[in-house]
C-alpha cells in the first residue's frame, strides 16, 4: 500500500511539472530509509532539527528525480 501511495504522489507531481521530489525522515529509521531508496529515493546530505507538536526531532532529507 505505501508504495502505491509514493508512486500516486510522485505521478501527480510530475503531471505538475516539477522535476524533483524531496522529503524528510528521521534520523535512525532504517526502514524508512530502505523503502524510500528502494523506489529510487537518496540521502542529499541536508539535515535539520525541529520541532514537532513540541517534539524535537532530528531529520535527514531524501530527493528523487520525477
Amino acid at each position: 500500500m505505501g508504495a502505491a501511495l509514493v508512486q500516486a504522489a510522485r505521478a501527480r507531481l510530475s503531471a505538475r511539472g516539477f522535476k524533483k521530489a524531496f522529503l524528510w525522515i528521521l534520523v535512525g529509521n532504517k526502514k524508512a530509509q530502505h523503502f524510500y531508496e528502494t523506489d529510487g529515493w537518496r540521502l542529499d546530505g541536508m539535515r535539520r532539527v525541529d520541532q514537532v507538536w513540541g517534539v524535537t526531532v532530528d531529520e535527514v532529507r531524501m530527493v528523487r528525480s520525477l
